[in-house]
């Protein structure tokens, strides 16, 4: 019979121990609530797909999840309650493209590092932004706004500084010679509020939030960011179409635990809300507001993250664009 060595049997044991100890983590990350940290207020595209990612862990996974709003200076409220909270699993932060691949190249000094403080779990949906402006505007088309924003200055409301609607609005500024000023919202749902009052001319935003705006009627739509027509109203332009030429931009949202979460745990969670997520009533049910579901692995949202962050820091720079 072969004798294992001393050095082979504690490395057994180690293994037995690691494996004893994940199954452990597992066990009590599935027992205990878990905090999901939005970094925008209630009513805003991320607020909603947290919910409706929520309800259904609840409901077909048996996970016991408390959603928590967090706003305030471009989702490092929330990011750093994360930091603070142990790489247990039960603290995680749901954001938007703001959060993991913008704010590097908005701000010289950030309260975190995606990858060193952040572990990508999955990429959840993305989405196209509509302009919208107030039902009596004088603005019939984007190409009118964009003739009203070269002849004199006009504000716009976004759902913070840094957030893809700031940037994708100022890349509008850029490329058409518009007068524009940055009106920083906590959240989209304020934006709006203010818009559909016509305390503000314009805005951009996930359809998301402006759907209950656009099915009443407060708001109207004039076009899409994004380089295609969106099939959801294939009559709209899109930006480029209304003099925007090379204006084209989508927002996306993803979730994420603090770094050093233990892998096992990762993967259950990306398996899991990857599965809920491509139900076919949430696929329909965030269709109809614009928001295409797009699962990953951890390993492709981080991927993905740098991409995106590589493709916008260059657009970032040219715009000049700096937080702090």
């Amino acid at each position: 019979m072969t004798r294992l060595s001393p050095f082979s049997r504690m490395s057994r044991r180690s293994l037995i121990a690691a494996g004893l100890l994940a199954a452990s983590t597992l066990a009590t990350a599935q027992t205990k609530p878990i905090t999901l940290l939005v970094p925008f207020p209630a009513g805003g595209a991320t607020d909603q797909l947290a919910r409706a990612v929520a309800q259904k862990l609840t409901e077909q996974k048996g996970y016991s999840i408390v959603v928590e709003n967090k706003p305030g200076a471009g989702a490092q409220v929330a990011i750093n309650s994360l930091k603070l909270a142990p790489a247990d699993g039960n603290t995680l932060f749901i954001g938007d493209i703001g959060a993991f691949s913008l704010n590097r190249h908005l701000y010289q000094k950030l309260s975190y590092d995606t990858e060193r403080d952040l572990q990508p779990i999955t990429l959840v949906g993305k989405a196209p932004l509509f302009l919208v402006v107030p039902s009596n505007s004088p603005y019939k088309t984007a190409a009118d706004l964009v003739a009203a924003g070269k002849a004199k200055d006009l504000s716009y409301g976004s759902p913070g500084m840094g957030t893809i609607a700031h940037v994708g609005a100022e890349m509008l500024r850029a490329k058409t010679g518009m007068k524009i000023t940055h009106i920083p919202y906590r959240g989209s749902a304020p934006a709006l509020v203010d818009l559909a009052a016509g305390q503000i001319p314009f805005a951009l935003d996930p359809l998301a939030s402006s759907t209950p705006f656009l099915k009443d009627g407060r708001l109207r739509a004039l076009a899409v960011s994004t380089a295609t027509r969106t099939k959801l109203m294939p009559d709209l332009p899109t930006l480029a179409e209304s003099g925007a030429t090379g204006v084209s931009f989508a927002a996306w949202f993803g979730i994420a635990a603090k770094a050093g979460t233990p892998a096992e745990l990762v993967r259950k969670y990306s398996k899991d809300i990857g599965e809920v997520a491509s139900a076919p009533d949430m696929v329909k049910r965030f269709a109809d507001l614009g928001i295409e579901m797009a699962p990953t692995t951890p390993e492709g949202f981080a991927q993905f993250i740098k991409a995106e962050a590589d493709a916008y820091g260059p657009i970032i720079q040219s715009l000049k664009i700096s937080l702090d």
